[in-house]
């Protein structure tokens, strides 16, 4: 934007330009998240779960609009069962359980973007 500079944001605003630029990076490495196909996994009034696929590259998005943390359960299968998730933003590592099922938490009013 014209005229804003890093040194005139205060500290959230620079937080937000920062978090705003990772998410563009990760849609310009992801072909699945800016010309993926979606399928809607799983939906409540509080929890969005879609996965979007393009050729090899797999993502999975969860929203959580709740003012809690929802932890979602989730059978791999519906993923053509991968043995783990990887968080696109924090590189976390999930690995599902014994049943073949991940357990994800999000936090409250927020999103993730899981690779699979």
């Amino acid at each position: 934007i014209e005229g804003v500079t890093l040194t005139s944001l205060n500290a959230q605003q620079a937080d937000l330009k920062n978090t705003v630029a990772q998410l563009w990076a990760l849609r310009d490495a992801h072909p699945a998240l800016s010309v993926g196909a979606r399928t809607s996994v799983y939906a409540d009034s509080n929890v969005l779960v879609d996965r979007k696929d393009a050729g090899t590259d797999h993502v999975l998005f969860l929203v959580n609009t709740k003012t809690l943390p929802a932890t979602i359960k989730l059978n791999a299968s519906v993923l053509s069962s991968p043995l783990q998730l990887r968080d696109l933003q924090t590189a976390e590592i999930l690995l599902s359980n014994t049943d073949g099922q991940f357990s994800i938490t999000v936090p409250p009013l927020s999103a993730r973007l899981m690779q699979f």
